[in-house]
């Protein structure tokens, strides 16, 4: 059989399913819709809506018959088709995010929902699946998160005071996140390598979590194990409030009311 008689047996068989008011009102629809038959072999496409071919570049006569992989390319994420896979075996709903490829080949970041429809009159289950693209949403969400690690640097300047002291200046929050940019920042600075002694300012900081006195003794660990000191300064009554649980494993760092008392007692 050829492949336009194919698509032509195929769309016969579904307008005694769907009526052509649901046919209109998918065509109107901004996003691709695909219904397929998992009840035949390979649970191939039986529908596509109008808003599949705008998204796709695929009309009837190319995919009808067909099952969905050939929207898959080098770039989808095997994990997420396998996930698909999984819940079409099991009959569940699926809310998926991939990469797929157009006809022309070029990709894009397809928001997926599929559901089980039961269909009483035929007594037989499809899958609908809708599609939208969401590729500007997702690329915009990875240069806001790109921002913010941006934002997170420069909020933790590694200021050298000598070439033996710097100093860190916290300045807003200190959360899980924030101590982790700390993290990263310290490993990767070529000044804190040269340092014996880093000075971290607490006194810029409004807001900490439970947490806090778990990051400051892990942070003063992570220091110790490159031979340099840690020392605190702009310590607020809150802080020592918030540390009592942890006195033992921080009695060993010096601690300074402000940057300047710091430096006049540090002999480096």
């Amino acid at each position: 059989m050829m492949k336009g008689e194919k698509a032509l047996v195929i769309r016969e068989q579904m307008n005694d399913i769907f009526t052509p008011f649901l046919k209109q009102a998918l065509d109107a629809t901004n996003v691709g819709v695909v219904i397929t038959d998992p009840e035949k072999d390979d649970n191939p496409i039986v529908y596509i809506n109008k808003g599949f071919t705008n998204l796709t570049g695929y009309n009837e006569e190319d995919v009808l018959g067909k099952n969905c992989r050939f929207l898959q390319g080098p770039d989808t994420e095997r994990a997420v088709v396998h996930s698909i896979s999984q819940g079409i075996k099991e009959k569940k709903s699926i809310h998926v995010e991939l990469i797929n490829y157009r006809k022309d080949g070029t990709p894009f970041r397809n928001e997926l929902i599929i559901d089980p429809i039961y269909i009483e009159d035929t007594d037989r289950t499809f899958f609908i699946g809708v599609q939208k693209d969401v590729t500007e949403q997702y690329e915009t969400k990875l240069e806001l998160e790109d921002t913010l690690k941006e934002v997170q640097r420069l909020s933790t300047p590694i200021v050298p005071i000598t070439n033996s002291i710097s100093v860190i200046p916290l300045i807003g929050s200190l959360t899980f996140e924030r101590v982790e940019v700390l993290y990263k920042e310290i490993s990767a600075s070529e000044i804190i390598r040269h340092n014996q002694i880093v000075i971290i300012d607490l006194s810029g900081l409004a807001f900490f979590d439970d947490q806090f006195g778990i990051n400051i003794g892990n942070i003063h660990k992570m220091l110790n194990l490159l031979g340099i000191e840690l020392v605190l300064t702009g310590f607020s009554p809150n802080m020592a409030v918030s540390t009592q649980t942890y006195i033992e494993q921080l009695r060993k760092i010096k601690v300074y009311k402000d940057i300047k008392s710091a430096l006049a007692n540090l002999s480096v």
